[in-house]
């Protein structure tokens, strides 16, 4: 195991953080609504300040199974209290609204922001392949299904992805849709 800290684990952790945000808006629709104790805690601060530097690896892979135990749960939790599926789509395309790419982002740049922001479990894991990569389209496809294990409703997980992908592009040019069930395209319109 690396006893240092590289860019790959801060660019890890920083997907984790960005999921952890949403993770918090989507707490906000329901006052009272906490899953801390059923699926754990995300330290708050920066990598090096909460990292155990003799397991980085273990320290980051551990963090990814809360936030997704997390956002499921959290998903889960809602819609149980009534909260409708077209409300959380509605709060995490507003989400991705607000952290929306630049006007003049190209395909290849937003599939890089993609990978950036949403947690694909590590990078060693190789859950993500691009299949094909012009200047107008990127073609890419997730070899795994890794957060099926934390879903009742995987068909779920990947309708609230598809929000937030949508919200992040919204200031774009750019669309996004499946080819197939875990093939998806970046374009320009």
């Amino acid at each position: 195991m690396s006893e240092t800290l590289g860019p790959i684990h801060t660019w890890v952790f920083n997907k984790i953080k960005f999921q952890e945000k949403e993770v918090e808006r989507l707490l906000s629709l329901k006052d009272g609504l906490n899953v801390d104790d059923a699926a754990g805690v995300v330290e708050k601060g920066t990598l090096e300040e909460i990292v155990d530097i003799k397991n980085i690896h273990g320290f980051l892979q551990i963090r990814i199974n809360i936030t997704e135990k997390r956002l499921a749960l959290t998903v889960e939790r809602l819609l149980d209290s009534g909260i409708k599926l077209d409300k959380i789509k509605e709060t995490l395309f507003e989400f991705g609204v607000e952290n929306s790419f630049e006007k003049t982002t190209r395909p290849q740049k937003a599939y890089e922001n993609l990978n950036a922001l949403m947690v694909n479990g590590m990078p060693c894991d190789k859950v993500e392949i691009v299949v094909k990569n012009t200047e107008s389209r990127v073609v890419f496809h997730d070899n795994l299904d890794i957060h099926t294990e934390y879903w009742k409703n995987k068909e779920t997980y990947q309708i609230l992805k598809d929000e937030v992908i949508k919200g992040l592009l919204s200031n774009t040019n750019l669309s996004y849709s499946h080819l197939e069930e875990r093939t998806f395209l970046l374009e320009e319109n």
